[in-house]
């Protein structure tokens, strides 16, 4: 179940850290898009601690009272807090967001691969 931002936010949340991991260039790309949608200014960048094993760097999201939801259920609640409700329900349908939790996870696992096979390079 996902913990959209009226659960994940709470009125004493001043801002939200956004973990992720920055050596990955498709990471970065995202994330620095994700910021830019930000215009309340919420948003932290942090890079994932070093200790963490490269199969498990995925999204993590953190607010002020420590709550954190990860992987695809952090994109959606990024994308939730950013204003794109509607998007979000309709990728938060249960058998849409089987698919792309399977397809995030797969990237998840494969994205350092993907970007030495030259995937996503036009967006870098």
């Amino acid at each position: 179940m996902i913990v959209l931002k009226s659960h994940l936010l709470s009125s004493n949340s001043d801002h939200v850290v956004l973990r992720y991991d920055a050596e990955c260039a498709l990471c970065s790309f995202a994330m620095t898009r994700l910021v830019k949608l930000d215009r309340r200014n919420v948003f932290k960048l942090d890079n994932l601690p070093i200790t963490t094993t490269a199969c498990e760097r995925i999204l993590e999201i953190e607010t002020s009272d420590k709550q954190k939801v990860y992987g695809f259920s952090a994109v959606l609640a990024s994308l939730d807090y950013l204003g794109y409700c509607r998007i979000v329900s309709v990728l938060n349908f249960w058998p849409i967001r089987i698919v792309l939790e399977m397809i995030y996870n797969w990237i998840a696992k494969h994205r350092y691969r993907l970007q030495f096979l030259g995937f996503f390079q036009k967006y870098f």
